[in-house]
C-alpha cells in the first residue's frame, strides 16, 4: 500500500468509525453480516466511493479524500437528523463504503400520510376543484378505514424511502441521489435483494404455471412497474395464439402474400391496442395508480430559471435526428421487402429456398 492510499485509508477508517455505535448497528443489523442466515433488517443500500478508479497524483488523492470525509459525514448526519438509522460498513475494495439505511416505523407512517397528501394536492390542482368541491372529494374517497398497525409490501416501503431520500429538497426529500452535483461520491441508491423470496419465485415457475401470471405478488415484491409488464407480456402472449395459429393456416391454404392474410394481421393489431387500453385502465383500478401520471417530481439535474423558448429549441433540435433515423428505417425495411419480392417472383436459379428464408431473417432481425 502506497502512502496516498494509508492516508485515503485513514481518513475513510476515521469517517466510518465516527458513525457506528452501538445503536446503529442494533437498528441495521444484530450481527455482521456473515454471521447472519437472513438477511439484516434494512430498506436501502447507499454505495459511496471516497475516489475515482483513475489513478491520480498525491495531492489529488488527499484532496479526494478531504473532500470524501465531509461528504460522508454529511451524509450521515443528514440521514440520522432526518429520522433514519443510518450505519457504514467497508465495501468490496478499498475506498468503496455501504451505508445501510433502515427507515424507523414512525418515520415510515408519516412518509405515508405525507404521499397521499401529495396526491390529493396534484388532482386538486389538475382537476381545478373549489374548496367546497375539495371538502367533497376529501369525504368521498374510497379511503379504507384507519388501523392502528400500518401494512406496506415491501416494494411500497422501499419506494417511499427511496423517494424520500433522494427527492429534491423542494419536494420534501434529502436531496441525496447520484446526479446531484452535491452529491458526486455517492455511486447507486439501492435495495438488498430477498433471497428467500427469490428461491421460491424461481420454484414457481413451472411449465404447468407459467401461463398464470401471479401479478399481487410480483406487485408486492417488485412494485406497479414490473406488474404492469408482465401483465403485458402474460395478454400479448396470450393474443398471440390468434395470428401463430392463423399463419400456419395461411401457409397452408393460402396463396402468398394473401391479402386476407393481412387484412386479419390489421385487424387483430388494433383489437389488442384497444383491449389493452381497457385491460390498463382496470389494473390501474385494481392498482390504486390511475391518473398518477399528473403527479410529478424534479430531477436532480434541474436547473430552475431556463426560459420557455429554450426548452422548446432543445426539442426542435432532436427533430432532424429522428427524421433521419426514420427514413433510414424506412429505406432498410422497404428494401428487405424488395429483395424478398424479387427473390421469390423472379429469382429461379439455385438455392432459392435459402435466399428467401434468408429475406426473413433479415426481416425478423430487424
Amino acid at each position: 500500500m502506497n502512502h496516498s492510499s494509508r492516508i485515503l485509508f485513514g481518513i475513510v477508517a476515521t469517517a466510518v468509525n465516527k458513525t457506528l455505535n452501538n445503536d446503529d448497528a442494533q437498528a441495521v443489523g444484530h450481527r455482521p453480516p456473515a454471521r447472519m442466515p437472513h438477511p439484516p433488517n434494512i430498506d436501502l443500500v447507499i454505495a459511496f466511493r471516497t475516489t475515482k478508479e483513475s489513478t491520480v497524483s498525491k495531492k489529488q488523492t488527499r484532496e479526494e479524500a478531504r473532500k470524501a470525509e465531509q461528504q460522508y459525514q454529511h451524509l450521515i448526519d443528514t440521514l440520522t437528523f432526518a429520522g433514519l438509522k443510518a450505519v457504514g460498513r467497508r465495501g468490496e475494495s478499498l475506498g468503496h463504503i455501504l451505508v445501510f439505511v433502515l427507515c424507523p416505523p414512525k418515520l415510515v407512517v408519516d412518509l405515508v400520510k405525507r404521499e397521499r397528501f401529495v396526491l390529493l394536492q396534484a388532482l386538486v390542482l389538475s382537476y381545478h376543484l373549489t374548496l367546497r368541491s375539495y371538502s367533497d372529494f376529501l369525504e368521498g374517497l374510497p379511503v379504507p378505514p384507519a388501523k392502528k398497525v400500518l401494512t406496506l409490501s415491501p416494494a411500497d416501503r422501499i419506494r417511499l424511502v427511496h423517494a424520500h431520500i433522494s427527492s429534491t429538497p423542494a419536494d420534501g426529500g434529502l436531496g441525496i441521489s447520484p446526479d446531484a452535483p452535491d452529491w458526486d461520491c455517492v455511486e447507486s441508491i439501492f435495495p438488498l435483494h430477498d433471497s428467500h423470496f427469490n428461491d421460491v419465485w424461481v420454484r414457481a415457475w413451472k411449465p404447468s404455471t407459467i401461463a398464470s401470471v401471479q401479478l399481487e405478488k410480483i406487485r408486492e415484491q417488485f412494485g406497479d412497474s414490473l406488474a404492469y409488464y408482465f401483465a403485458f407480456l402474460a395478454s400479448y402472449t396470450q393474443f398471440l395464439i390468434a395470428p401463430t395459429v392463423l399463419g400456419i393456416l395461411a401457409h397452408f391454404f393460402l396463396s402468398e402474400y394473401s391479402p386476407l392474410y393481412s387484412i386479419f394481421l390489421c385487424t387483430w393489431s388494433i383489437a389488442f391496442v384497444e383491449w389493452w387500453r381497457v385491460r390498463e385502465r382496470k389494473l390501474g383500478l385494481r392498482f390504486g395508480t390511475r391518473g398518477s401520471f399528473r403527479v410529478e417530481k424534479r430531477r436532480a439535474q434541474h436547473k430552475p430559471g431556463m426560459s420557455w423558448w429554450a426548452k422548446e429549441l432543445r426539442i426542435l433540435a432532436s427533430l432532424p435526428v429522428i427524421l433521419v433515423f426514420a427514413a433510414l428505417l424506412s429505406a432498410l425495411l422497404t428494401s428487405i421487402f424488395v429483395f424478398e419480392a424479387f427473390m421469390t417472383k423472379l429469382y429461379q436459379g439455385p438455392g432459392k429456398d435459402i435466399v428467401v428464408s434468408l429475406a426473413c431473417a433479415m426481416l425478423a432481425s430487424f
